[in-house]
């Protein structure tokens, strides 16, 4: 088995494979294969696919390259999307072979870090992945929702706010974690869609939403689907959303998919979801996702990544396992110095910290803390009172993935 960039002539094979391992999903085979065209002469983003000693295609996936933002310092990114493997040929090894051909691409290039949505998360978390993404879907009136003066400066967008909007969201992404770098192409796209609005003021765009409609069953009962909310300032947000609370003679639900951290139920007047109970008198207020998966690819170079550890002063060893990329097994010493980092191989100090790649991956992107991977034992630490201060060094905001892949 050989492991290649796709070619024109193996797209039939190949969107034949990947319909069987998603049965659920509705493909069109010429969009697809339209697709697969564009990458052919993509600089971000290449197809690649396995190929059995007989010439069959054996599965496939693509790789693309992103830059994140975290907490205003910029890593490099290999997302992983559209791994499949043929109906005949599973249980042989090619999913691990596509993976690990994937990450010997990323570290060739230099790449520090990767995301991924998995199908099932025990299968990547094996392989060194950490579940990070989470999101919480809110189901709620209109008439819920606070409204004021403020969503008189919201508006429908326009092909002219393609700069407004793309630094309003750069300034949003920039200041939060795990967001994606977007290129003027990818705005030039997005603003296709009519359903952007933004909130301007004082000659700025500060927030924009992009939405979609969903029809009920009856002539007014829809869903207005928030796809995307970007603020930068409080005004924006409250403006963003009582503009959505001024369309309830339209609509009789709003979608809304928070982050981890976002109590958002504080703001509804009826923060029930439905009239079921979950426990006694409890009622549901959300539902709770969990999605992409996030891993170190590099960890030297992803220590050294960022470039304040806000300030912290502390000396600890890393004792890190990756039994699927070896190469990232070993001690990693990491030196701060008033925040900056400085990172020694295979030395160890008087605070050393054992744990998994997957464990070092959620940390690093702060979906947990040290203080909750020492109480689930997710770390073997040998001086507790080291871990205030990593949970200090290692503070991020909520680690966020508005792209899909």
């Amino acid at each position: 088995m050989k492991i290649r960039e796709i070619r024109k002539e193996d797209f039939d094979n190949f969107i034949r494979v990947y319909c069987g391992a998603y049965p659920g999903v509705d493909i069109i085979p010429e969009k697809m294969a339209e697709n697969l065209e564009k990458r052919l002469e993509s600089k971000t983003s290449k197809t690649l696919v396995a190929e059995g000693d007989d010439g069959r295609i054996l599965g496939g996936y693509t790789l693309y390259d992103f830059e994140i933002y975290q907490n205003y310092n910029e890593l490099t990114m290999g997302g992983i999307g559209s791994v499949c493997v043929a109906l005949d040929s599973k249980k042989q090894g090619v999913a691990k072979a596509l993976i690990m051909d994937a990450l010997q691409r990323m570290q060739e290039k230099n790449i520090s870090t990767s995301i991924l949505y998995p199908f099932r998360h025990d299968f990547y978390q094996k392989m060194g992945w950490g579940q990070v993404g989470e999101v919480k879907e809110y189901m709620f009136n209109p008439n819920s929702l606070p409204i004021d003066e403020r969503r008189l400066y919201v508006r429908r967008s326009y092909e002219t706010d393609l700069e407004g909007i793309s630094v309003c969201y750069d300034r949003f992404a920039r200041a939060g974690n795990c967001l994606a770098k977007r290129s003027e192409r990818v705005w030039q796209f997005k603003l296709k869609n009519p359903n952007i609005f933004v909130f301007e003021k004082d000659g700025e765009i500060q927030g924009y939403l992009q939405v979609a409609f969903e029809k009920g069953n009856g002539f007014l009962d829809n869903v207005l689907k928030i796809e995307e909310m970007i603020y930068n300032t409080q005004d924006a947000y409250f403006g963003l959303l009582s503009y959505i609370a001024s369309q309830l003679d339209q609509f009789d639900n709003v979608l809304y998919y928070a982050s981890r951290n976002e109590p958002f139920h504080i703001l509804l007047a009826e923060p029930r979801r439905d009239k079921d109970m979950i426990c006694h008198l409890y009622k549901h207020s959300q539902k709770v996702g969990i999605g992409w998966m996030f891993r170190l690819v590099d960890v030297e170079r992803s220590f050294l990544s960022r470039m304040n550890y806000h300030g912290v002063d502390l000396e600890v060893t890393f004792e890190v396992e990756d039994s699927f990329l070896p190469v990232n097994s070993g001690m990693y010493k990491l030196i701060l110095t008033d925040g900056k980092p400085q990172v020694i191989r295979d030395q160890k100090s008087e605070c050393v910290i054992k744990l998994d790649i997957s464990v070092l991956s959620q940390l690093f992107a702060n979906y947990i803390t040290f203080s909750e991977a020492a109480s689930f034992e997710k770390v073997v630490v040998n001086d507790l009172e080291i871990i205030p201060v990593l949970d200090r060094a290692f503070s991020l905001p909520t680690p966020r993935m508005l792209e899909f892949f």
